[in-house]
């Protein structure tokens, strides 16, 4: 488990201990929304400055992270233009707050008090820094939640955060295939040809196994696999990379690989990660989509991931 994971449980059984979070819908949505992303950079008042200077603490100083989860509003704007990042290093600055990521147990109790469940449509106004909107989101629904934000600058960063998502995925069976605004092209037949052989370093059947071969899949997505069996064939049409294992009359396998992507190379790295994590089904793995891309990972956000193709 992730050190924001570690805090967002720690956050929410602290509002339950202190008989905030009274619903599981809701201390779900808490267990589950990573602040952070919403925050950024944030300030901290100066004890007893007169008048108030505030203290930047930068996305990922020591000390943030725990930042975000204490039940503590932080201020994320002053004066409607100045933002924690445009301050210099080891600077102050004075000015009046005009954004903020309220406390989460203010939050929490207001969503809570207003009893919208799913499935109803809800108008929120006042994004701010997009917490409180990712939150009714996870509860209501993407689609019956409406946010309006008068500031631009905080409307356009709310935004790019709701635009990033991070979950699990359930326990079953999902795949995932490029999509194309075309019909596939013609296919051509696979012609088998040398290339450089040496031993594979995994059983080649364990792509058959729908976890190992979904794994291979998000190693090499843009290769089609054909065979079973310690026979496996990858062909990459669009490179033109071909891998292709076999049994090894001493025992083991070997892989044959031409073109310039190693298929089988990506391939062994992916499962033998898999394999060291315990062979996981689905879902041990996870998923973050942003603006930038869209990654699978494997155990936490931190572990090993592959990207998809967009």
């Amino acid at each position: 488990m992730s050190t924001s994971a570690q805090l967002r449980d720690a956050l929410a059984d602290r509002l339950i201990k202190d008989g905030t979070l009274t619903e599981p819908e809701w201390s779900s949505a808490a267990r589950t929304v990573p602040r952070e992303l919403f925050t950024g950079s944030y300030f901290v008042p100066e004890a007893g400055s007169v008048p108030t200077r505030y203290r930047p603490v930068r996305q990922g100083a020591p000390g943030w992270l725990e930042g975000v989860y204490s039940d503590k509003t932080l201020i994320t704007q002053l004066d409607g233009r100045v933002r924690p990042d445009d301050v210099l290093e080891e600077g102050t600055v004075t000015g009046s707050p005009s954004s903020s990521s309220t406390l989460p147990s203010l939050v929490l109790r207001m969503w809570q008090r207003f009893g919208a469940k799913a499935g109803q449509r809800v108008l929120e106004i006042g994004t701010g820094t997009g917490y409180s909107t990712a939150l009714g989101a996870h509860r209501l629904g993407d689609g019956d939640l409406t946010s309006i934000e008068y500031d631009p600058v905080v409307g356009r960063a709310a935004a790019a955060a709701l635009k990033e998502a991070t979950g699990r995925f359930l326990p079953g069976y999902t795949s995932f295939m490029i999509a194309r605004p075309h019909d596939r092209p013609p296919r051509p037949t696979p012609a088998l040809l040398p290339g450089e052989e040496r031993p594979s370093r995994i059983d080649p059947a364990k792509l058959d196994n729908w976890t190992g071969g979904w794994v291979a899949q998000l190693a090499a997505p843009s290769a089609e696999r054909m065979g079973a069996g310690a026979e496996q064939v990858l062909w990459d049409v669009s490179t033109g990379s071909q891998a292709r294992t076999a049994p090894n009359p001493d025992g083991g396998w070997t892989v044959v690989q031409r073109g310039p992507v190693r298929l089988w190379d990506r391939v062994e790295r992916a499962v033998r990660c898999w394999q060291a994590a315990g062979e996981p089904h689905q879902e041990g793995f996870g998923i973050t989509v942003s603006a930038a891309g869209q990654r699978v990972w494997l155990g936490t956000e931190k572990g090993p991931g592959w990207d998809l193709p967009i």
